[in-house]
């Protein structure tokens, strides 16, 4: 295999990669995208620079697998919540609770009406 067909970038990925780095810190350490490292590895790949599938950065699998676990097990995350929905959720339950007080006045409004027009009939 020529070193002279990797590019500098292609060799920082591959540097990377026998450091037993992440391709998440070897795209923060370039500046670059994970998928733009992900690229560069097909690339090393395709030129019998990188064996297939067989080179791993680290062990990472066990990470991974306990956030299955977590989500599968039952567990609510709300983190794939948007913000604006959460504003939108908190409005309306705002909402329903000024409906219950304006309600609760409503009724004692009518009370007060209702003792209002039995003073007055009493009075005749």
């Amino acid at each position: 295999m020529a070193e002279a067909q990797v590019t500098s970038r292609q060799q920082t990925v591959l540097d990377g990669l026998k450091a037993k780095k992440t391709p998440q810190d070897i795209a923060a350490g370039m500046n670059i995208s994970v998928n733009g490292v992900y690229g560069h590895i097909r690339r090393l790949r395709k030129a019998g620079l990188i064996p297939s599938r067989k080179f791993r950065g680290g062990s990472r699998r066990r990470a991974t697998t306990s956030k299955r676990s977590t989500r599968r097990n039952g567990s609510r995350r709300n983190s794939h919540v948007p913000a604006e929905a959460k504003a939108i959720s908190k409005a309306v339950a705002d909402g329903r609770k000024r409906i219950e007080v304006i309600q609760a006045n409503i009724a004692n409004f009518e009370d007060e009406k209702r003792q209002i027009e039995k003073a007055i009939a009493g009075a005749s």
